[in-house]
């Protein structure tokens, strides 16, 4: 069964499988989550959602701003994520040997599903 994650969103409750969420972003004193059609606002921290979403191998926290699906990366050139819909994200530098470690191997697990 798909994992699924519950939040608020103008006082409605949204469930949305945490596949579907390419990566989150900090803002203000919220985050934005955003999927291939919508973008949401979530009044979480980052450090919580972090731990929601990071108990699934397939996210990745990248510094304090991003957490990026791995599964939604179309791209990684230098020091930039491309997502699947062309949004750039930029790594820090002090995240980047991490980032790459933690990219390869849920490349190396992609291969490895049956």
């Amino acid at each position: 069964s798909q994992k699924t994650f519950s939040f608020l969103c103008k006082k409605q409750e949204i469930t949305l499988p945490i596949n579907s969420v390419h990566y989150i972003e900090t803002y203000k004193h919220s985050c934005l989550l955003h999927t291939a059609t919508q973008e949401y606002k979530v009044y979480k921290s980052m450090t919580e959602l972090s731990k929601t979403f990071t108990s699934d191998v397939n996210f990745y926290l990248c510094g304090r701003s991003y957490l990026i699906n791995f599964s939604h990366i179309s791209n990684i050139n230098e020091n930039q994520v491309v997502m699947n819909n062309n949004v750039v994200i930029y790594i820090p530098v002090r995240c980047k040997k991490n980032f790459l470690k933690a990219w390869n191997t849920f490349l190396i697990q992609r291969e490895l599903r049956p």
